[in-house]
């Protein structure tokens, strides 16, 4: 009887372990988290996930930071330094979104004195959807129409009314500002522990350098850039295996053939042609009784965007980030069309902090229609520096030759095997 008893006392202390375990295990692999956008209809094994507050990830950065505070400025483009410094102030900038009160119209000459105090800048390659920019920091605006993008945000500390203004500079060309809640005492604490060095715009430089965005940032200076060499990526089995993952085909039924130099990869009615020339074409053909389909929880308009940029940047990253060099995928833009039910996405490439143009498209292109992810393309790239730093065109004659229009400086991938880094005017 006593052996009995010992026996039983071992097994219940290794179930309470297995159980620890297994809870341990749960709550660390964070990883499996923004599945939950996604849901799978039909299909003998196909199961529905929900939640009630998704959460989503980063798709984007800014591409130019600059900071003033008790130390002085401190500023950062198109550079790694750029996202460091961002990490830096996630917390400020999600507070100033999460708090921001009415926007009201203002002019941008108006707001020429909120660059002599304290304040926090971010400039954007692309246009980004204010409430997928606050979902990303957890954040709701309540405030804010659901069609306002931006590429420009200001915070400031406002010493007339002992607050912290945010502006904001909306795709159209308006600049609109809102009073939030954010404390000033814990405002000028963040950006007092930002370092000082070089930092100035164009704006603060009169006829020296005659801009038509008097918010160039013109120091620091880009003198210098990496060039790259860039690797199209085939159909080897790694390859395969990953973009089938990436788009949840059934490995059990999936299967690969050769059709002339590309190769296809099929699931009933869902493809990916893997061409020769280094892309990958997804296609949901449609659906039949009991076929899984990859759909986008809340993906049928478009208060719900913050879903579908998750859903595609889930995607897009799994198809892409195995095999990625030096580059990562960010997101680029989004449009609705209400007529169709259907968003177009796209996402592109940034090397070290400067973006890469392709000659024709973007590095991944979505189409959601009705809730669901029914096209996308994927170009198969790997970039790597080389050599050493190249001489980049200074701001002030590029900005020059190009009329006086905004500029921005981006790795120019027209299909050879290097890329270099030219001026182009904004997008």
């Amino acid at each position: 009887m006593r052996l009995l008893e010992i026996g039983k006392s071992i097994l219940l202390v290794l179930l309470v372990i297995s159980t620890i375990t297994l809870t341990w295990l749960t709550w660390s692999y964070n990883e499996q988290l923004p599945a939950e956008l996604f849901t799978w209809s039909g299909g003998k094994d196909s199961a529905e996930q929900t939640s009630a507050r998704p959460a989503y990830m980063e798709a984007d950065w800014p591409v130019k930071l600059a900071v003033s505070g008790e130390n002085g400025r401190y500023g950062a483009q198109y550079s790694a330094d750029v996202r460091a410094g961002y990490e830096k102030l996630k917390i400020l900038v999600g507070e100033a979104l999460a708090t921001a009160g009415e926007p009201q119209r203002v002019s941008a000459d108006n707001l020429l004195r909120a660059f002599g105090g304290y304040f926090v800048y971010l400039e954007y390659d692309r246009p980004i959807p204010i409430h997928a920019l606050s979902g990303w920091m957890g954040s709701d605006l309540p405030k804010m129409p659901e069609s306002t993008s931006v590429f420009r945000l200001l915070i400031s500390a406002n010493l007339d009314s002992n607050g912290v203004d945010l502006v904001y500079w909306d795709s159209a060309g308006g600049v609109w500002t809102c009073e939030t809640k954010t404390s000033i005492g814990s405002f000028l604490s963040i950006v007092g522990e930002q370092k000082s060095g070089e930092c100035g715009f164009a704006f603060e430089y009169g006829a020296q350098y005659p801009f038509s965005d008097a918010y160039t940032l013109v120091k620091p200076d880009i003198s210098a850039v990496f060039p790259v060499t860039s690797r199209t990526q085939t159909d080897s089995d790694e390859r395969i295996a990953a973009l089938s993952e990436a788009f949840k085909l059934n490995p059990y039924s999936n299967y690969s053939y050769p059709q002339g130099n590309d190769r296809i990869v099929t699931d009933n009615m869902r493809s990916i042609r893997i061409t020769h020339d280094g892309r990958a074409l997804y296609k949901d053909s449609g659906s039949e009784p009991g076929e899984q389909r990859l759909e986008v929880a809340g993906g049928n308009g478009p208060t719900d965007q913050n879903a579908v940029i998750e859903a595609a940047r889930l995607v897009a990253a799994a198809a892409v980030k195995p095999f990625a060099v030096e580059e990562e995928l960010c997101f680029s833009g989004i449009t609705f069309d209400p007529a169709k039910s259907e968003y177009s996405l796209t996402f592109d490439y940034r090397i070290a902090g400067i973006p890469v143009y392709f000659k024709e498209g973007h590095a991944a292109e979505f189409i959601v229609s009705g809730g669901v992810i029914t096209d996308v393309e994927i170009q198969l790239k790997g970039y790597s520096l080389t050599g050493i730093p190249s001489p980049l065109l200074p701001i002030l004659q590029a900005s020059a030759a190009a009329d006086g229009q905004p500029l921005t400086p981006a790795y120019y991938d027209d299909g050879q095997e290097s890329a270099r880094v030219i001026w182009f005017e904004r997008k």
